[in-house]
């Protein structure tokens, strides 16, 4: 019989840690909108996207 264990663990971080973490969910969340408007847009045309596809939308410069 498999048993399931889960462990639950807390994260204080101090207000240079608490900065730092904003900005870096800022720019995840910049990054998966994204690509996120980028699979829709796809979608809408009637093309499949991967991986390879939203790295290199992801990666162009914006004009």
């Amino acid at each position: 019989m498999l048993k399931l264990i889960a462990y639950k663990y807390r994260f204080y971080p101090n207000n240079e840690q608490a900065v730092m973490l904003s900005q870096t969910f800022g720019c995840v969340r910049v990054a998966y909108n994204s690509a996120l408007a980028f699979s829709k847009a796809q979608y809408e045309l009637g093309n499949k996207t991967n991986y390879n596809d939203w790295s290199k939308n992801l990666t162009q410069p914006v004009t």
